[in-house]
């Protein structure tokens, strides 16, 4: 049960070289310009699991070649998005490094972002508990989640190890990710599969992790 302390994370927006590989035009003025919270909700859109390759390619309309190296970037070696070995992007700085991916492609994938939803406050770092970290939105879902989910939800749908299950059952209701962090059995791994049953599609969950 390790916490950290609360943190806000400053994107790094500013200062990132244009390289060969890129679409051409210099990234610093156009990340120089785009708000913390563009940017975080830009990176939200880029790790989400339904952001593939036909949506880069052919919604957002970028260079397949630029759409290809996100996604195989974002999956890992073992190529399959949501498994443990993905590489969820953190910063505009690793983004722009992936080959193909420059000035242009962000802006539309900004854009697109934006048209989408993705540029609310939900989407800015709330903190990093048990090595997990958290926006604001995956916050709410994971309480709720541990509120609101059966017993069977958890320990079946999740999964959590039954004793975890035990645990989050006595302390409800849990009011904060730390109240969460302090409990018996809750580490790194549950805290990971909570947040990833939680947040892709609140609607899903529902039926899925029986929230009634």
């Amino acid at each position: 049960m390790v916490r950290q302390q609360l943190f806000s994370i400053p994107l790094v927006v500013a200062g990132l070289a244009a390289c060969a590989h890129h679409d051409g035009a210099q990234l610093s003025t156009a990340a120089a310009a785009t708000p913390e919270l563009q940017a975080a909700g830009l990176l939200a859109f880029l790790n989400d699991p339904h952001t593939d390759l036909r949506t880069l390619d052919e919604q957002v309309g970028l260079d397949r070649r630029a759409a290809t190296s996100l996604v195989q970037r974002r999956a890992g070696q073992d190529g399959q998005h949501g498994s443990a070995d993905d590489r969820p992007f953190h910063s505009l700085d690793e983004v722009d490094a992936v080959a193909w991916v420059g000035p242009v492609s962000i802006q539309r994938m900004s854009s697109y972002a934006s048209s989408r939803g993705y540029m609310d406050d939900g989407h800015l770092p709330l903190g990093t508990w048990d090595q997990v970290s958290f926006t604001r939105s995956e916050a709410r879902c994971t309480l709720a989640l541990v509120n609101d989910a059966s017993a069977h939800g958890l320990d079946r749908w999740v999964p959590l190890d039954r004793r975890a299950v035990e645990s989050v059952l006595r302390a409800r209701p849990i009011a904060s990710m730390e109240q969460l962090s302090e409990l018996y059995f809750i580490g790194p791994h549950a805290m990971s599969a909570l947040k990833r049953h939680a947040c892709p599609r609140r609607a899903s969950l529902a039926q899925g992790v029986e929230l009634h």
